[in-house]
């Protein structure tokens, strides 16, 4: 998914799970299958299984950004309560760190010129 933004930032908000590869494994935020907090039982509406859900998601402006990795995080147990922190996993998004550009910069690259004081090699 893609969302336009305005503010004269231009760029798309994009979903940082799908760009960064839309791992399987990374997939299911609020999970009955793994994550037994709630003690559901099947339901005929996720085909008689507990269901799976991608509910919490992360966002990002792009461009500048990109992200580099995304994992689910709260994955396991606590030790001594043997429950999960929450019956939702985080979330964690790695995305490196772009400095931001001048707008003297953006449109003179836009306009395929040199900005002042740059040099264009």
């Amino acid at each position: 998914g893609e969302l336009r933004v305005g503010g004269g930032r231009g760029g798309t908000i994009r979903d940082a799970w799908e760009a960064a590869g839309s791992e399987a494994w990374s997939k299911f935020t609020w999970d009955m299958q793994l994550n037994d907090n709630l003690r559901m039982t099947p339901d005929p509406k996720f085909g008689g299984q507990l269901p799976q859900m991608r509910l919490d998601r992360c966002y990002f402006l792009a461009p500048p950004h990109q992200p580099v990795g995304f994992e689910l995080v709260g994955v396991e147990m606590l030790a001594e309560e043997r429950v999960y922190a929450s019956d939702h996993f985080g979330i964690l998004s790695h995305l490196p760190v772009v400095a931001e550009e001048s707008g003297d910069k953006r449109r003179a690259r836009a306009r395929g010129e040199s900005a002042p004081g740059t040099k264009r090699t």
